[in-house]
Order: structure tokens, then sequence, then C-alpha cells
């Protein structure tokens, strides 16, 4: 019993500890994107972000019933690009539910795009890119 408590009360921290941070403008996309800055690993002098999971909440269903996606992507801040490494999609807000099988997503990394101003992504690169928007 003590155990199970033990283990409910660390599960319950774990989760209260991650801060999700909404990004961007919901009104001017059909879908809620959400970032833990504290999740962001930096590798190399390029401050290419890794391991950042967005989660995004569909303000509708996608065609193959998906309500949210879980992204795991890597943001170049020196030339302001993005690229998705991992795309999970599921059947419930916030990555719940059944995970979908990604038939249209290739396993491979995609190619680097370049972040539009007033863009998702530009909002994301500042958030987690040192200096921000003044990099």
């Amino acid at each position: 019993m003590r155990t199970l408590l033990a283990l409910l009360l660390l599960s319950f921290c774990l989760a209260a500890s991650a801060e999700w941070v909404k990004v961007g403008d919901a009104r001017l996309a059909t879908l809620e994107k959400y970032i833990d800055p504290d999740n962001v690993k930096q590798t190399g002098p390029m401050a290419i972000m890794r391991q950042l999971w967005e989660i995004s909440n569909f303000t509708e269903p996608e065609k193959d019933g998906a309500l949210s996606s879980k992204i795991l992507a890597e943001y170049d801040c020196q030339n302001r690009q993005y690229r998705t490494l991992e795309q999970h999609r599921f059947t419930e807000v916030w990555a719940r539910g059944r995970q979908l099988k990604p038939a249209d997503l290739n396993q491979t990394a995609s190619a680097w795009s370049a972040i539009t101003p007033s863009s998702i992504n530009a909002a994301v690169i500042d958030i987690v890119c040192p200096g921000g928007d003044d990099s």
C-alpha cells in the first residue's frame, strides 16, 4: 500500500512539474500548439535545439481522426529554421487515446524549413533559443 501511494505521489509530482507554454495565436490556425521549454536540449555551437515535444490540439478532427499530435522537432537558432524528427498522432487531445499509424509520415527527418515571421514556429524559436527574437 505504501509503495502504491508513493508511486501515485511521484506521478502526480512529475505531471505537475511539466510547465507547458501555449505558443502562437489559435485564431490564426486550426490548432493550439504547446511546448515544454524545460525539455529543450542544446547541442553544438549552432544552438540546435533537440527534444522539444510539442503537443498540438486541433480545433477539429483531422481527416484521419486525429485530435492531437506530439512532435519531436529540431530548431536551428542561428539560421532560424526547423525540421520535424518524429511525429505521433492521437485520437484524443493532449496526445492521449489511440495512437494513429502515420500513413503519410516518413520515418526520416524532414527537410529544413525556414521560419517565417509571425508564424507559430517563430514564436517557438523565440522561446527556446538563447536571446529570443534578438538572435
